[in-house]
């Protein structure tokens, strides 16, 4: 664990599987996050073949598990030799996760790639891996019930709104905010132009554990800080109901610190998902069929 109030930096890569390389059909099973300011790695992977099945019916799962274990336990032992929360020696701090990868997947392995670096600051490192898996692998992949809303649930519940829909239609959709000359950038949902880019992203708070909200949302205020400190843009975050009156406090904490964010214009529930319709709707009388790429 980080310690609390401590931003760092990390990389951060995502671990592909294609059963045939030369298909150039990638599916996404893994996050690995490596923080060189504390010496620490996390990672986690998937080993769900529902979504690999619709690309490869022959894929035996028995296969693809145990390739999958004999990854995490890479992934693991290469977290007890360079992580500083295991308890010895570090023989060689890392200085780049691009260090650490080959000892977790050979590159000679046809059947697996890692995607370039992506590059952030957090509080916590495992919190920004588990949101990057929510972001990448959880919401493509079947949800079981009484399973926690995730982000991709939040933006599909407010797309079965037709008012939402219209409304989201006059914008660009996946409109990505780069910084210029460092490898910073996020995709956010849509996004429209007035005097300056409008962009709306979809988060969920929707964990169990209290101490989670708040590390989501930090992470959160984290990136778009870092990313409005080169590009002038401006967001409109729509966030999940509040479901369980347990967390509720954490919740509005969580809320709280998306607010006092830089780059955010509001912070919207989505039962109140009419305050972003109307704000679309009124910005934007006519759909937007391009929008210039965000600057610094």
């Amino acid at each position: 664990m980080d310690a609390f109030g401590t931003e760092i930096g990390y990389e951060l890569s995502i671990l592909q599987f294609a059963l045939d390389p030369t298909s150039g059909e990638w599916v996404n099973v893994g996050v690995v996050g490596y923080s060189s300011d504390t010496a620490q790695l996390a990672y986690r992977i998937t080993t769900r073949i529902s979504r690999l099945r619709t690309l490869y019916p022959e894929l035996r799962g028995s296969a693809f598990k145990s390739l999958m274990a004999a990854i995490e336990r890479a992934m693991h032992d290469v977290a007890a030799d360079y992580s500083s929360t295991h308890q010895r020696p570090l023989a060689r701090p890392a200085t780049s996760l691009a260090l650490l990868l080959p000892r977790i997947v050979s590159p000679t392995e046809p059947s697996f790639s890692w995607t370039p670096m992506q590059y952030g600051t957090t509080q916590n490192l495992q919190t920004a891996v588990e949101a990057a898996f929510d972001d990448y692998i959880g919401r493509h992949e079947p949800r079981a019930r009484r399973e926690r809303l995730d982000a991709g649930g939040v933006w599909r519940r407010a797309m079965e709104d037709a008012d939402f829909r219209n409304a989201v239609g006059r914008t660009k959709r996946d409109y990505t905010v780069r910084a210029e000359g460092r490898l910073l950038f996020h995709t956010f949902q849509c996004a429209w132009e007035t005097d300056t880019i409008n962009v709306t992203d979809t988060i969920s708070l929707d964990y169990a554990r209290p101490e989670q909200i708040l590390d989501r949302a930090t992470a959160v205020k984290g990136k778009l800080d870092a990313l409005r400190r080169d590009v002038d843009f401006r967001v409109v975050l729509l966030v999940n109901d509040l479901e369980d009156v347990a967390i509720e406090r954490h919740h509005r904490e969580g809320v709280a610190i998306l607010r006092d964010t830089e780059a955010v214009d509001g912070v919207v529930s989505l039962s109140k998902r009419h305050e972003l319709i109307h704000r679309i709707n009124r910005d934007v009388p006519s759909p937007q069929v391009s929008i210039p790429a965000a600057a610094d």
